[in-house]
């Protein structure tokens, strides 16, 4: 999946960030990590902000962005994209899914396909995980 603006990353989700409000990013490593990073980009496909996690084991995880920089300067409200990248001790690469959570405002169908609109974007009914109430 890619932001609304025609970039893309391979393993990267959305975050559509509020001024002042923490975003959980959310992530699924395939198997255990000796060193996990996340990678921040605005609109423009520009990095914004790395955070390096170090090691942890396979399984769901979640990441509570305060919508900062590089330097811990607050960030205007956009549209962000993150990307996590893990390797093990051989320095392999460890697969890793990424996740956002948001409230489902709208459901709609076109050309036979559901979708559901999720932060002000469509998501198909097939990319949902979860569901809670």
């Amino acid at each position: 999946s890619g932001n609304s603006t025609g970039f893309s990353f391979n393993n990267a989700t959305d975050v559509d960030f509020k001024s002042g409000e923490a975003e959980t990013l959310s992530y699924s490593l395939n198997r255990d990590a000796t060193d996990v990073t996340i990678d921040i980009f605005d609109s423009t496909g520009i990095k914004v902000s790395t955070v390096n996690l170090g090691a942890q084991n396979s399984g769901l995880h979640e990441f509570v962005w305060s919508g900062t920089d590089a330097s811990g300067a607050l960030l205007p409200a956009s549209n962000y994209t993150f990307k996590v990248t893990a390797s093990d001790s051989a320095g392999n690469f460890v697969p890793a899914e990424t996740f956002t959570a948001g409230l489902v405002t709208d459901v709609v169908f076109e050309d036979g396909q559901a979708y559901a609109i999720v932060n002000g974007q469509r998501l198909a009914i097939n990319e949902i995980s979860k569901v809670s109430l």
